[in-house]
């Protein structure tokens, strides 16, 4: 389900920067700017729900794999693993 929801069909092009939390919170909450009902904590919620559903070791090894900020948009206060 995740390589569905993620992956599939994904043509990778050549990389972007990186935006920060706060770029990223603008970019969710005007996706439906009208009646968008994310909290604040949308990106550390649903970092929190993709960790629930993974293997936290292998999900560790993939992040090792990506660029810090990318890994620390991912991480989870309090989580294993998260900072």
């Amino acid at each position: 389900m995740l390589r569905a929801i993620f992956v599939a069909g994904w043509l990778p092009v050549m990389p972007v920067p990186f935006a920060d939390r706060e770029q990223m919170m603008r970019a969710a909450r005007d996706v439906r700017r009208n009646h968008n009902f994310c909290p604040e904590t949308v990106i550390g919620d649903v970092a929190w729900a993709l960790r629930r559903h993974v293997d936290a070791a292998d999900f560790e090894r993939v992040l090792e794999r990506l660029p810090e900020a990318a890994r620390a948009f991912r991480q989870v206060p309090g989580a294993a693993g998260g900072r």
